[in-house]
């Protein structure tokens, strides 16, 4: 308790003594409050001083640390933002920590994927541009001819090769126009396709251009189905089989078939047309390559769409080596 003697302030503290025959004994301790506050403000005022004096160390420290487990972040942000269409390679962090590990694997994933796909994207408009441009050509030059021709003979020819012309262009735009939605396709929704069906009406389409040049087509079916795109499956069947009927030549035979085993189904299209060369048959899935310029009057597009949408159903398409006499192509299809 505080309690005033003499005008002096004092700090008392009282213990009662335990029971005797003696009641009410206690023992009291006092203490001038004038000396208790000035050994209070002594070790205030020290405590301070230390304090002060530390704080300079205890804030470059604290600064020290944001900025050693900062700084992985900010060499991050400083990469992306240095990062464009221009230049997409690989994120490199110093003192990469284990926490942006998986952050910085997966920018590099998405940048790996946005490269490719800008690359793509800048060769097939360079070939396209180039694929479009050539039939283009020729259109003006047949139309310049039919505006200045004055013999009919000559006039119904150029009309003839304008329509050739026309119809061309329509199959490369097509074509184009299916290489871009499968290139798109990121999330695959597939259905189950029944494979009979599909494979009798892609035949039955294209049988009379192969009458035309007296070939014989046929089709060898099997009650399996798959699951897939059927849009782009016909598209693909439809270009190996148009593909057979165009190189294989007047009076070849063409066979359709299906096998299926264990683990795959398997689509063969053969035709007994003239051997394909070696440098053909390694490239010949190569977009906007033509192996037979001779003959058609193809793009270089089929097949590199054929092997795109094979891809897309995790399929695997190949040009076995030629047995029999025959060439085939066989698409197979894993069973899951």
């Amino acid at each position: 308790a505080d309690i005033t003697k003499d005008g002096v302030q004092w700090r008392t503290f009282q213990l009662s003594l335990p029971q005797t025959e003696h009641e009410n004994e206690y023992v009291v301790v006092a203490e001038k409050q004038k000396i208790r506050k000035e050994i209070i403000h002594e070790i205030a005022l020290s405590t301070s001083i230390e304090q002060l004096l530390l704080l300079p160390t205890l804030l470059l420290l604290l600064f020290w640390l944001i900025d050693r487990y900062f700084r992985p972040i900010n060499d991050l942000r400083t990469a992306i933002t240095q990062r464009n269409v221009h230049r997409l390679d690989r994120i490199h962090v110093t003192d990469n920590t284990t926490e942006l590990a998986p952050l910085v694997e997966a920018l590099n994933s998405l940048l790996s994927e946005l490269e490719q796909a800008w690359q793509r994207e800048k060769r097939f408009t360079r070939a396209a541009a180039h694929e479009l441009k050539t039939p283009l050509t020729i259109l003006r030059l047949n139309v310049e001819n039919a505006l200045e021709s004055n013999d009919p003979e000559q006039l119904r020819g150029d009309l003839h090769n304008i329509l050739q012309g026309i119809e061309r262009t329509d199959r490369l735009i097509h074509q184009l126009l299916t290489l871009a939605k499968v290139d798109s396709l990121s999330e695959r929704v597939f259905d189950n396709v029944e494979l009979t069906p599909l494979l009798q009406t892609v035949v039955a389409d294209l049988a009379p251009l192969a009458l035309r040049q007296d070939q014989d087509i046929s089709l060898s079916p099997a009650e399996v189905a798959l699951s897939g795109d059927k849009m782009l499956l016909e598209v693909l069947f439809r270009n190996l089989v148009d593909n057979a009927i165009r190189y294989s030549g007047a009076h070849s035979e063409i066979q359709v078939s299906v096998q299926e085993n264990r683990n795959a189904i398997k689509i063969l299209i053969s035709d007994t047309g003239p051997e394909i060369p070696q440098e053909t048959r390694e490239r010949i899935f190569e977009q906007f390559y033509r192996g037979h310029s001779e003959k058609g009057d193809g793009a270089g597009l089929g097949m590199s769409i054929c092997k795109d949408i094979a891809t897309l159903h995790s399929a695997i398409i190949e040009l076995i080596p030629r047995e029999n006499g025959k060439n085939t192509f066989v698409v197979a299809f894993p069973k899951h």
